[in-house]
């Protein structure tokens, strides 16, 4: 897991916390804390984080960001 103090919104599909981590390619993912929901996300991106992959440029503000206001938080 990372280890830096980073905020997180909320799971985007039932609302539970969100931790952050370096997974397979060094690529960042996001884990959703429930049980039952257990989403897994990631975003494609320019960013080269390994030789075999890519990520976005800022990650942790394409998870923060939500389509009911448009705006990066």
């Amino acid at each position: 897991m990372m280890k830096s103090r980073i905020s997180l919104k909320p799971c985007p599909f039932c609302g539970a916390s969100v931790s952050a981590f370096r997974g397979t390619g060094n690529v960042t993912f996001f884990l959703c804390s429930n049980e039952e929901c257990r989403a897994l996300v990631s975003f494609g991106g320019n960013k080269q984080v390994a030789p075999d992959a890519v990520e976005a440029e800022n990650p942790i503000n394409n998870f923060n960001t939500r389509a009911d206001n448009g705006t990066l938080h």
